[in-house]
């Protein structure tokens, strides 16, 4: 947004002369009151001591004298005017519709100094005019907020009730006189100041100096209402409205052992601002620099104190000694490990003490759980033992055989007892078996010896019955078939006489027909003879032939051989062994019958004890991970429980026992990693890692090692916390860093915090947040204390040698001594001015002078701020011009009640 004087700015194509030459003149619309077109500018024969130019007549034109010195006022007052309206809001609308649209827009006081040219207002061409003019511009600037204020201050009723009008009218009508003054003052010293060949930093150095001097100058022993005003003024001025919160900071600084600036204790944007310049200004920088190294110091000291106290007795405690404490205290003798431990056990022995030890309970959950942890992948049996855990296999492979083989019988209380009962009995029982089959051997030897005898006897008897049944019917038989051979004679002896006769009849007869007749011969033909007959019947070797022999006899009777085959050995009788065998089978077949697979409740808890030991042990190198081991544990418990199922006490004490336990091993998942490190300093790093996240590992380490070594990592971490950087370091790591604690502090979780200085009491937490509190002022304030490095004096006592050195040398190329001495002399002024408002800034008589109560208008800053802008738009330094605007918002704000 344009200003009103925006007409007079530079037009676009004249912005590279006006960027090369500020002063020169622009064209506007009251150019027609100029003179002719201004010739080249010629300064060869212009030198640093020539003020006027012949007659009398200034290189303006203008005649010296009275004339002049109002028309060269008027230029101030405009100028002034224009530098006001632009702090009050005009070159910030300016500077937007730069940013807007591209186009240039000059600064009010700029388009004023313009406006003056058009008129033909004389300019400055001595140093003497340009700090008259400084201190008219500011003196208009004073005049018209007092104008203001006066403005806002018409027609208000005595009892009116305070607003933010009334609250501005107050602050820039506060204290008119000590306005001026501060304005007079101030203004003189920053122009001297430049005049003298001082930058900018410089000028305001000496401008708050000079502005200042009037409120604190009259507090010398001095006595009356004015003196004490001013005091009071300056005092209000500097620290603002909030003298109650001077005190708090000032009682955090001291709490925390550090002695503050008046930057610091005021909180005063500005003289933190004027503090962060003084640090570079030859004269102060060396003063700034100390102070903040001695800051330092004593932040060191009051937290060495803090850490040592946690530690008597105990010097230089660091993180090796801390991580070497947190290992001890996990993993150590009477550490987080054996109480752990220890409490579970006792928690475990009153589970035993309401369950028989021998009791038998079912493991199928962790027989289930081994099985999964090892189970192969089907279709890939190969690639399956890759992730195959041998050791666990192994577990398996053994639990299974207590359970369900002969040796985990025989492990059961008192069954090898019961075996060794049994093997002696059945052995005397063999013993005497044996005795008995001896005797029932001999017995059975003569009993089956007689049998034999008696049927070899019968088959024998049986033999020659057949011989002589058979030789009786063979005699049966001859005599028949002799009867027969006699009675055939007999019949055809018959015939033959028949035949005969009836022959002798039939030839008695004369019959011819005769019948054959059979002659003895035929007769003794046709019936066998004695001899023929036996020959047909069997003789006595063809009947004794068809009887049994004595070899078939004897193959039917039981043999001497087979009958000891029936019989018990002598020489197994006789054997000292003689029915182990049975007896062996006996017992291996009453184990077996003992087998159910469960194991004595005993070694289930025995079992679980030991899976947790590994738990406890288990670490990155262990050949079964920590997983695993919980998966088993897991199992074991929960056989346990179905164990204890239907016995409530029982069920509540393991219920007990496994939250401890599972508390146990969670804190030590936590822990594990840490106590992994084998060198103390890897530990304690590894203990406070994260504390920026949360506190979980941080609070794991602390509740799990005793109070003595809690302090002894607090005491590292306290110490370690501000350990400055090694560039900055000395040669025994002894140099302490605001910046370094303040982001070590702010980097930790409010949680973690707690964890880590909570425990020693409130006193020690507030102690921690004092400092915090007394650091984040000093890093959030003046930034020159923020991280000394001790070199800020050096480097500003150099730049200033130099510059003084090359701008005396110029002068005195140029014939000009005066100004080679000017150069030197101002440079030293410059400097002693430095040096004496950084001893001021610094001093403690100062700091807690600015504390006192006073509740008197802070006016004088209004003043301060007209020169603060002078300054920043005569050097054109941009920064600087920012810093002027934030300090005017900042403090009018303030003082009209708002927020910024």
């Amino acid at each position: 947004m344009a200003g009103p004087w925006e007409k007079y700015a530079a037009a676009p194509a004249a912005a590279a002369q006006v960027a090369s030459n500020p002063e020169a003149a622009v064209a506007g619309p009251w150019s027609k009151y100029q003179g002719a077109a201004t010739p080249a500018a010629d300064f060869s024969g212009v030198t640093s001591a020539v003020d006027s130019t012949a007659a009398g007549r200034q290189a303006d034109g203008w005649q010296a004298g009275t004339g002049r010195d109002l028309a060269f006022g008027a230029r101030s007052v405009l100028q002034g005017a224009g530098s006001l309206l632009g702090a009050l809001g005009g070159d910030a609308l300016g500077a937007l519709e730069t940013k807007i649209t591209g186009r240039p827009v000059g600064s009010f006081r700029d388009n004023a100094g313009r406006l003056a040219d058009a008129l033909g207002l004389p300019k400055a061409q001595t140093g003497g005019d340009r700090v008259l003019g400084d201190i008219g511009e500011a003196l208009t600037g004073t005049g018209l907020t007092l104008g203001l204020g006066g403005a806002l201050n018409a027609g208000r009723s005595a009892v009116a009730a305070p607003s933010a009008r009334t609250a501005a009218a107050d602050f820039l009508t506060a204290q008119p006189a000590l306005q001026v003054a501060s304005t007079v003052g101030g203004s003189a010293a920053a122009g001297g100041t430049r005049e003298a060949g001082g930058g900018a930093g410089a000028q305001l150095v000496a401008a708050l100096a000079g502005g200042l001097a009037p409120g604190v100058v009259p507090r010398l022993p001095t006595s009356g209402v004015l003196p004490a005003l001013a005091a009071n003024t300056t005092r209000r001025v500097m620290r603002g409205r909030d003298a109650e919160g001077i005190n708090r900071t000032l009682g955090e600084f001291a709490e925390a052992g550090v002695q503050p600036s008046v930057g610091q204790a005021t909180g005063n944007r500005v003289l933190q601002a004027t503090e962060t310049l003084l640090g570079s200004v030859p004269g102060s920088a060396g003063v700034i620099d100390r102070f903040a190294q001695g800051q330092a110091g004593q932040f060191g000291r009051r937290i060495d104190d803090i850490a040592s106290s946690l530690t008597p007795g105990r010097e230089g405690v660091d993180p090796e000694m801390a991580g070497i404490a947190i290992r001890q205290g996990i993993g150590g003798p009477g550490g987080f490990k054996d109480v752990s431990r220890e409490r579970s056990n006792a928690l475990y022995r009153q589970l035993d003490a309401l369950l028989p030890q021998d009791e038998r309970v079912g493991i199928d959950n962790v027989r289930a759980a081994l099985s999964s942890l090892n189970e192969e992948i089907p279709g890939a049996p190969s690639v399956s033992r890759f992730f195959q855990n041998a050791r666990l296999e192994g577990i398996e492979t053994a639990l299974a055989k207590d359970a369900g083989g002969i040796e985990g019988v025989l492990s059961r209380p008192g069954m090898r007892e019961r075996v060794d009962q049994m093997r002696a009995d059945l052995t005397q029982q063999a013993a005497l078996r044996r005795a008995e089959l001896a005797e029932q051997t001999n017995v059975q030897r003569q009993e089956l010896t007689t049998a034999a005898g008696d049927q070899r006897a019968q088959l024998q008897s049986e033999a020659d019955q057949v011989r002589n049944r058979l030789a009786n019917m063979i005699e049966e038989r001859r005599t028949a078939l002799y009867q027969e051979a006699d009675d055939q004679m007999a019949a055809l002896y018959a015939e033959q006489h028949r035949a005969t006769v009836e022959n002798e009849r039939r030839r008695m007869l004369n019959m011819t027909n005769l019948e054959p007749v059979l002659t003895d011969a035929e007769i003794r033909a046709r019936v066998p003879s004695r001899a023929q007959i036996d020959s047909r019947l069997p003789r006595p070797d063809e009947i004794d032939a068809q009887l049994p022999t004595t070899g078939d006899i004897d193959s039917q009777v039981m043999s001497p051989a087979a009958i000891e085959q029936r019989l018990t050995p002598d020489s197994a009788i006789a054997d000292g062994n003689f029915g182990n065998e049975y007896v062996e089978q006996q017992i291996n077949e009453f184990l077996t019958g003992q087998i159910d697979g469960k194991l004595p409740y005993e070694a289930l808890q025995k079992l679980r004890s030991l899976v947790g030991r590994e738990i406890d042990n288990s670490n990155f190198a262990s050949d079964v991970p920590r997983s695993k081991w919980r998966a088993v544990y897991g199992a074991l418990s929960r056989d346990m429980e179905a164990a204890v199922a239907g016995n409530p006490e029982a069920t509540s004490a393991l219920q007990n026992a496994n939250r401890h336990h599972a508390d146990y091993i969670n804190k030590l998942e936590n822990l594990d990693s840490i106590i992994a490190k084998k060198d103390g300093e890897g530990a304690f790093i590894a203990a406070i890692s994260g504390v920026k996240e949360g506190p979980t590992r941080l609070r794991a380490v602390m509740e799990a090692i005793p109070e003595a070594d809690r302090k002894i990592v607090t005491s590292a971490f306290i110490r370690r916390m501000g350990r400055a950087v090694g560039s900055q370091q000395n040669d025994d790591s002894s140099v302490f860093s605001m910046n370094t604690f303040l982001t070590n502090y702010a980097n930790m979780s409010p949680a973690a915090r707690k964890v880590m200085f909570d425990g020693y009491g409130p006193e020690f937490s507030r102690n921690m947040e004092t400092i915090a509190k007394a650091t984040s002022r000093i890093r959030d304030g003046s930034k020159v204390f923020a991280n000394p490095s001790g070199t800020g004096g050096r480097v500003a006592l150099v730049g200033q040698v130099a510059g003084t050195a090359g701008t005396a040398g110029a002068s005195l190329a140029m014939g000009n001594a005066a100004g080679a001495f000017l150069a030197v002399g101002g440079s030293l002024i410059g400097a002693g001015i430095a040096n004496a408002a950084a001893r001021l800034m610094t001093s403690p008589k100062y700091v807690n002078w600015l504390a006192r109560t006073s509740e008197k208008p802070a006016g004088e800053l209004v003043s301060q701020l007209q020169v603060l802008r002078g300054i920043a738009e005569r050097s054109r330094d941009q920064e600087m011009v920012e810093m002027a605007e934030k300090a005017t918002a900042e403090v009018t704000a303030g003082a009209t009640g708002q927020t910024q």
